[in-house]
């Protein structure tokens, strides 16, 4: 009976020969060297070891370790299974630990050279903003200038040339009525102004009329109206687009310009308790009242119903009647159902101008009273 010859592992290396293999002693020494990209598999019966699975830096396993093992070695191979692994070979861990940190891109840090470079480059792409330039003027005439026109003052090359600009315009040429206000006015009736045509209309003293009312009391020096007593204002206007007349006009309409509505008298009205009766020239009492600009009134409270607050026409449009046509709407329409007289003392004016004088004295014919506007008159 022949032997059977015992079972050999050849886990991609060169099998060698032992020394319990007496009877095949040619297959021993001719057998060729292993085929590196071949791996034989072993039979079921020979479990693999730790050994045949450690890369080839480490050390070989003798022949000894090739032979099968026996009963007691494999127990003592089973014992202690992690003797025979190198302790230089180090675990090789898996660097991804998750699917988050797989899709999540790793943060680089900025070095202070490159942030500096940005910069830059970004600073050299933009355009230059272009500076602002302040013109100084070297003049022996005074800053402080007051136009012949208008009589506003301001100064030379500062931001007040602009505003005397604008300012001059509206007490020259009038101030622009346009249709958003129109709307809200009643028309009273038409006047003469010059070769054309002006109507005379009546709006509450509301928010679309403030920008008139600023410039009325920036040309008269006045301070502006409380907003309790604007309340129970009315406002008469005189719009027309005809130009000045010519033997008046201080400047002419630039040729080519188009014909807009613009306000050229202002009328400001308000009813009121009482007022005091202005004292002529010639007459003297005790206790009298300096109202400014050398108007004395006599202290004793007279019953009036009608107030006028302001009164302006714009230069270039006087003599042409618009003031005393404003005045006679004031007095028929400020209070509805009521018309009063200038003559029996029913109008009163308020702070009187040297040249409002004039106006309120031919209009009243010398029947003159001013009144206090404070609340007291509401």
């Amino acid at each position: 009976m022949s032997t059977q010859p015992p079972v050999r592992r050849t886990y991609s290396r060169r099998a060698l020969a032992s020394s319990s293999s007496g009877s095949l002693p040619s297959l021993a020494q001719t057998s060729s060297p292993r085929p590196s990209s071949v791996l034989f598999t072993p039979p079921p019966s020979s479990p693999p070891r730790l050994s045949d699975f450690l890369p080839a830096s480490s050390p070989r396993a003798t022949p000894a370790d090739d032979a099968e093992p026996s009963s007691a070695a494999a127990s003592s191979s089973s014992a202690q299974p992690l003797k025979s692994v190198d302790s230089n070979v180090a675990l090789v861990r898996p660097v991804q630990s998750s699917l988050k940190g797989f899709f999540t891109p790793a943060k680089r840090k900025r070095t202070r050279e490159a942030s500096t470079l940005d910069a830059a480059a970004e600073s050299t792409s933009r355009p230059a903003k272009p500076s602002v330039l302040t013109q100084l003027h070297l003049t022996h005439l005074p800053l402080l200038h007051t136009c012949a026109q208008c009589h506003m003052s301001f100064v030379r090359g500062g931001t007040d040339a602009g505003v005397h600009d604008r300012h001059h315009a509206r007490v020259v040429r009038g101030i622009p009525w346009d249709g958003r206000r129109a709307r809200d006015a009643w028309v009273l009736g038409e006047v003469d102004v010059g070769k054309g045509k002006g109507q005379v209309v009546m709006v509450g003293a509301t928010v679309k009329v403030t920008d008139i009312l600023q410039t009325v009391d920036t040309v008269l020096s006045s301070p502006p109206l409380p907003p309790a007593i604007r309340a129970h204002c009315k406002v008469f206007l005189v719009t027309t687009s005809a130009p000045p007349p010519a033997k008046t006009a201080k400047r002419q309409r630039p040729s080519g310009a188009k014909d807009t509505d613009r306000v050229v008298a202002v009328v400001v009205a308000q009813p009121i308790k009482w007022a005091m009766r202005v004292l002529p020239a010639d007459e003297r009492i005790e206790g009298a009242v300096d109202s400014g600009d050398g108007v004395f009134c006599d202290p004793t409270p007279l019953p009036t119903p009608l107030g006028i607050h302001r009164l302006f026409t714009i230069p270039s449009y006087r003599s042409l009647g618009l003031a005393q046509a404003l005045l006679d709407a004031a007095a028929r329409h400020t209070v509805y159902g009521c018309r009063f007289d200038a003559l029996a003392g029913d109008v009163a004016f308020s702070q009187p101008t040297e040249s409002g004088r004039r106006a309120m004295e031919r209009w009243a014919r010398g029947k003159v009273r001013v009144f206090v506007d404070d609340e007291s008159q509401i």
